[in-house]
C-alpha cells in the first residue's frame, strides 16, 4: 500500500468512525457496556472463545474474550461441564459449512453473515438445540 492509498484508506476509516459515531453512538454505548461473557446452568456464552491456557477463564484478557480463535477450537475442555457458544470465528472456517458448528463442548454459530454466506440462529429449548439459517445476507 503507498502513502496515498494509505491517506484515503484512513479518511475513509475516520470518515465512517465518525458517522457511526453520530448516528449510532447509542448503539456502541450499550455495546460497551455489557459484559464480556454470561453463563447459565448449561452454557458459557462469549464472543470469541476462552483461552485454554488461563486457568480461570473468567480471568482472561478481554482481548482473549473478544479475539481468541485457533487455540480455543483445537482446545478440548473437558472440566467446564458447560458447551462454550461462540461467534467470531466462522464456522465455513471450522468445518467447511457455514452451518452450525457442534463439539462435545463447543457450538461455533458465526455463519459468515458478514461475508455474504448465512446468519445461524439458535435456540435451546428443553434440553435440545434448534437451528434455523437465512442464507445469502
Amino acid at each position: 500500500m503507498n502513502i496515498i492509498d494509505s491517506e484515503v484508506s484512513n479518511e475513509i476509516f475516520n470518515q465512517l468512525k465518525a458517522t457511526m459515531m453520530t448516528s449510532y453512538g447509542h448503539h456502541i454505548d450499550f455495546l460497551s457496556k455489557l459484559p464480556l461473557y454470561h453463563e447459565d446452568d448449561h452454557h458459557i456464552y462469549v464472543h470469541a472463545g476462552l483461552n485454554p491456557s488461563v486457568m480461570d477463564w473468567k480471568n482472561q484478557s478481554e482481548h482473549d474474550f473478544m479475539y481468541i480463535k485457533d487455540e480455543f477450537i483445537r482446545h478440548t475442555f473437558e472440566n467446564l461441564n458447560k458447551k462454550v457458544i461462540f461467534g467470531h470465528t466462522r464456522t465455513m472456517d471450522i468445518h467447511g459449512t457455514s452451518d452450525i458448528w457442534f463439539s462435545d463442548d463447543k457450538i461455533g454459530i458465526d455463519g459468515g453473515c458478514a461475508y455474504g454466506m448465512q446468519l445461524n440462529c439458535l435456540i435451546f429449548q428443553e434440553g435440545l438445540y434448534i437451528t434455523e439459517q437465512v442464507k445469502n445476507c
